[in-house]
């Protein structure tokens, strides 16, 4: 929905902004052929093993 969506964009934009991490599974975006649009739209793109660790930190996560 991201790449496509102009409203999210802003959103996702705005919350960036502030300081809110957003990233994506490489894996899932490449299966997808998203990856390089979710860069452009400042996505972290990156393998993503490291969401088991937060969990367990007890940050929150918000998948989509």
């Amino acid at each position: 929905m991201l790449v496509e969506n102009k409203d999210i964009q802003d959103y996702v934009k705005k919350i960036m902004d502030q300081g809110t991490a957003v990233k994506a599974c490489k894996g899932c975006s490449d299966m997808y052929g998203i990856s390089e649009k979710l860069e452009e739209l400042g996505v972290e793109v990156k393998y993503m093993g490291e969401i088991t660790d937060y969990m367990k930190e007890g940050r929150h996560v918000l998948s989509l």
